[in-house]
């Protein structure tokens, strides 16, 4: 599988007065509809966090509610060459400061007044000159848009995804929309927020699934494949990217770039309960399904990664 984007072309929103007409008529030739996407997923807000791409940067970085506190760990960059792709991967350890535990911690992203055509980027920036000691600002939405959400990766035969550090998540735009609007009804943070149909979950400590003690620390992977070149633009150097530290309602386990739906769905087999049990997402346009009759499957066509204009993340054979 590849990962590929999907750019929507820009749909007018005005339309003849009798557009019911023009409805009716589709309802009748097309028969019983699909139903609509229902929200599977419920996710709360606990507070907003930015976090940042840069190499040299190990500063700790507390969220908004104070709950939550990301320390980077490590930083990495694969060359594909042959491809002409990177794969940046940032570790953060995560500690949960609160009193109670915490699980299915997940860093929803999302874009808000600042960021780079309606991705989760801000900030972008080239390399340090002597004209620009702080990095040529880039503000092309097109270069957000290269930036692709994904599992941290391994480079073998070929890219894959690391098993110890999956930790991409996927969402139906249908439960982004659910989060926007429960976030903006609880106040919890800047109501600007738009919430895109990706993120990244933090996995607890060893041996504890996703569940976060008080007091405990586990970690989180942020990943993003981008192309190596992207001229005439210059390179990015660093960025930062704006999040949504969340409580999802339920585990769930998307399938990533280079991972089979077997692989996938042993790691769904070890989180969840009889009275809470793990969904698998897939993405794309297969018929994969789990053989485990114990875990949900969800099919999500192609996430949302950016909104202006909007940009989907496809998974194509």
């Amino acid at each position: 599988m590849k990962f590929t984007l999907l750019e929507a072309a820009t749909v007018s929103r005005s339309q003849p007065r009798i557009w019911w007409l023009g409805a009716l008529l589709m309802l009748c030739a097309c028969g019983n509809p699909e139903p609509p996407v229902k929200v599977t997923m419920n996710s709360r807000a606990l507070g907003a966090i930015s976090l940042e791409w840069l190499t040299t940067n190990r500063a700790p970085t507390t969220d908004s509610s104070g709950r939550l506190r990301l320390t980077p760990l490590s930083y990495s960059d694969l060359d594909d060459l042959s491809a002409g792709l990177r794969y940046l991967t940032m570790t953060f350890g995560v500690e949960n400061l609160s009193a109670q535990p915490l699980e299915n911690v997940t860093l929803r992203a999302v874009a808000t007044p600042g960021s780079i055509g309606g991705t989760a980027l801000t900030d972008l920036r080239a390399f340090p000159s002597a004209q620009q000691p702080d990095g040529e600002a880039i503000t092309d939405a097109s270069v957000a848009a290269r930036f692709l959400p994904l599992h941290a990766t391994i480079l073998l035969a070929q890219p894959g995804s690391d098993p110890d550090n999956s930790d991409f998540q996927a969402y139906t735009a249908e439960e982004s929309l659910a989060f926007e609007a429960d976030t903006r009804l609880n106040k919890a943070v800047d109501a600007s927020n738009r919430a895109l149909d990706y993120g990244f979950v933090v996995q607890g400590s060893s041996g504890a699934g996703r569940r976060l003690e008080a007091g405990q620390s586990g970690r989180v992977s942020v990943a993003f494949r981008v192309p190596r070149s992207l001229a005439p633009l210059p390179k990015p150097y660093r960025f930062k990217l704006s999040f949504l530290l969340a409580q999802d309602d339920r585990p769930r386990v998307t399938r990533g770039f280079g991972e089979t739906t077997q692989a996938a769905e042993r790691r769904a087999r070890d989180l969840g309960s009889p009275s809470n049990p793990t969904q698998l997402a897939l993405f794309g346009v297969d018929t994969d399904a789990p053989s485990d009759v114990s875990i949900g499957l969800l099919r999500i066509a192609a996430p949302r990664i950016g909104l202006e204009p909007l940009v989907r993340l496809e998974v194509a054979p």
